[in-house]
């Protein structure tokens, strides 16, 4: 596991969201809907909260009854690498709603790290050319300090989606390339990219998306990377 390098606080979502996954509660509600393999899994990037606002903001109008999701990729169990992400991706299934959950690596004194990613209908693969429909949103969520954490924390979720007036032929959603994955772009920056370790992204406002900047920073460093299928 990757250790976090610039988290200077002695409390961070990583330790929320690990100590979530052994409360019994969350823990029974979350392995009956998050599987790996078949098996009961927990998210390593997102707390139970995050799970159901996500699911019912956006998850629940792409893939209406929805049984839970499959984990395809994990950071936490796969290693950090691009080439790991897509192939994991494209051994798995073809079609349906696929999330893909990132945690950055650093907080402010008054907001956790925050988790972003994007929401798509199309299987990630290698292709010289973009991809992806209007079905493809980024999302967010910031987690404040100043609330009553002896519960499972509140984040505040944000979606972006594309705009009515984009078209299909004009947008870039998705781009897949061995050396970084994109989502979204606009005057030659993307929404949300990675780049091949998986250990290092940017974050723009674009005009796919009409989105804010995800992470702290435009340039930010990654603590953990998830890829889930809904299952239907």
């Amino acid at each position: 596991m990757k250790e976090d390098r610039e988290n200077k606080y002695s409390d961070n979502l990583l330790e929320i969201i690990d100590k979530g996954a052994n409360n019994t509660d969350q823990a029974h509600i979350q392995k009956r809907y998050l599987t790996y393999k078949k098996e009961a899994v927990r998210s390593f990037t997102m707390t139970y909260n995050m799970i159901q606002k996500l699911k019912g903001g956006i998850i629940d109008t792409l893939a209406p009854g929805a049984s839970g999701w499959s984990l395809l990729y994990s950071s936490e169990l796969h290693g950090y690498s691009l080439n790991t992400l897509i192939s994991s991706a494209m051994a798995g299934p073809a079609r349906g709603c696929f999330i893909l959950s990132i945690i950055e690596n650093v907080c402010t004194s008054h907001e956790y790290e925050r988790v972003f990613g994007a929401v798509f209908c199309e299987q990630l693969k290698y292709k010289n050319t973009s991809y992806g429909t209007q079905n493809t949103s980024l999302f967010r969520f910031k987690t404040p300090r100043r609330q009553d954490m002896s519960t499972c924390p509140n984040a505040i979720l944000s979606i972006y989606n594309t705009p009515s007036k984009n078209t299909e032929d004009r947008c870039m959603y998705i781009m897949t390339k061995k050396d970084y994955l994109a989502f979204g772009c606009g005057d030659g920056k993307f929404g949300l990219q990675l780049d091949r370790s998986l250990l290092h992204g940017e974050s723009h406002a674009v005009e796919t998306f009409s989105n804010e900047v995800l992470s702290h920073t435009p340039r930010f460093n990654v603590s953990r990377v998830e890829l889930w299928h809904v299952r239907i």
